[in-house]
């Protein structure tokens, strides 16, 4: 796996046995005086962030690493922390269509949208026997949309005009599996 072009198809399998929606990789390097702890984020349907950490080398690589560990950790929280930060003052509309199989999905989709922060606004644009367009209206950036509706159990794909949603297992499944 090389962490610099690992994508969640990469580790996808591994991250459905946890049932994990994103993973943090970590690389350690010593070389001179200091040990580089590089993270790098990847997330299913996300962009993925990337970190960097310099830890002092003590005597040797193995006794640094326990230093190492929590400058990874703290870096993988500030990593975290800096995606979650929503700023109000950037607003966003989402137009996407979502295949939906039963109303209690539907019922559990619409639960979703109107628990998450960044939402504003959910309008049924069109809705047939089996498909449903939303305009979704939002509060910071169109990723950090993506992530917080990944949190909740549903992805995202497509381009600008062509979104589509599909909701995950906890929002019932699709085709009835």
């Amino acid at each position: 796996l090389n962490l610099e072009n690992a994508n969640w198809s990469d580790i996808a399998s591994a991250a459905a046995r946890i049932r994990a929606s994103e993973a943090a990789l970590i690389q350690a390097t010593a070389a001179g005086n200091k040990m580089t702890i590089v993270i790098r984020r990847i997330g299913q349907n996300q962009a993925p962030s990337k970190t960097s950490v310099e830890v002092p080398l003590l005597q040797n690589p193995t006794a640094t690493y326990p230093a190492a560990a929590q400058a990874a950790v703290t870096a993988m929280e500030d990593l975290w922390k800096s995606r979650a930060v929503v700023n109000f003052n950037t607003r966003g509309t989402l137009t996407a269509d979502m295949r939906l199989d039963s109303l209690e999905q539907w019922g559990a989709v619409q639960t979703a949208l109107a628990g998450m922060e960044n939402v504003t606004g959910v309008e049924v644009v069109a809705m047939n026997l089996g498909y449903a367009r939303l305009s979704i209206a939002y509060q910071g950036s169109l990723e950090q949309l993506r992530s917080a509706m990944s949190e909740q159990g549903m992805a995202v794909s497509g381009r600008p005009g062509q979104w589509m949603i599909a909701p995950g297992a906890r929002l019932g499944s699709i085709n009835g599996r």
